[in-house]
């Protein structure tokens, strides 16, 4: 039942939930992103008559204009990261040291107590090593050297 007051007519997110079909957090969502105006009473949130007007009266986003055809989608290819991460002299060390001993990634996660796909991320520059991995790849260094 909406709230009349003189000329402004109110409506609580359950009667606008129920009257389109909406969830009360889809038209919530519309209120937050400025699509919707509404105001919070107490513990309930309104919308006016006038606002749902507006609402319906905008023409929405990538509607065609009357009397023309709608404009083709390009496809948009994705974007690739390149991902700039300089070499490192500890992973060098560390290929080096797994190449001398024949090494796997698997067994070099084991010495340096990681996943074995975390290793390959590092040999291939796809990320780097935190200060608590760098710690522990110098002493797995050191006792691989052995």
């Amino acid at each position: 039942m909406p709230i009349k007051i003189n000329d402004l007519t109110l409506f609580d997110l359950k009667e606008i939930s129920q009257k389109f079909g909406l969830s009360n957090d889809s038209i919530r969502s519309y209120i937050k992103e400025g699509k919707l105006k509404g105001r919070k009473f107490g513990v309930k949130w309104y919308v006016s008559a006038r606002a749902l007007d507006e609402y319906f009266s905008a023409p929405f986003e990538g509607a065609p204009q009357p009397h023309q055809k709608p404009a083709k989608k390009e496809r948009e290819e994705p974007v690739k990261k390149e991902t700039a991460i300089k070499k490192d002299p500890l992973v060098e060390e560390l290929r080096e040291i797994m190449k001398e001993k024949s090494l796997s990634a698997n067994a070099a996660a084991k010495h340096i107590k990681t996943y074995p796909s975390q290793v390959i991320r590092w040999l291939e520059y796809q990320a780097r090593p935190t200060p608590r991995y760098r710690r522990i790849i110098k002493r797995a260094i050191g006792r691989m050297k052995r």
